[in-house]
């Protein structure tokens, strides 16, 4: 699904904790789209870009691309099999 939503073999994202996630600005130009019976992609209805992604497979994470966020530091890099959650 990811090469479909981004045009790429594969995308970045980041994990966080859902519960101590907020989203500061900008929640009223996003849409939300149930991609699958367990997940939600979240976008931007303006431009289109995929930002969120929240799947039934990591219960009470929210999945950020990387390149929507402002900065990066202070995350710990971690690969993830998809098939493994």
């Amino acid at each position: 699904m990811c090469r479909r939503a981004h045009g790429a073999g594969f995308v970045t994202w980041v994990g966080f904790d859902r519960a101590s996630f907020t989203i500061e600005s900008g929640d009223e130009t996003l849409s939300r789209y149930a991609s699958s019976a367990q997940a939600t992609r979240s976008f931007c209805s303006r431009c289109g870009s995929m930002i969120f992604f929240e799947s039934g497979h990591w219960p009470g994470e929210i999945h950020v691309t990387l390149a929507s966020l402002d900065a990066a530091e202070g995350l710990d890099a971690a690969a993830v099999d998809e098939d493994d959650g």
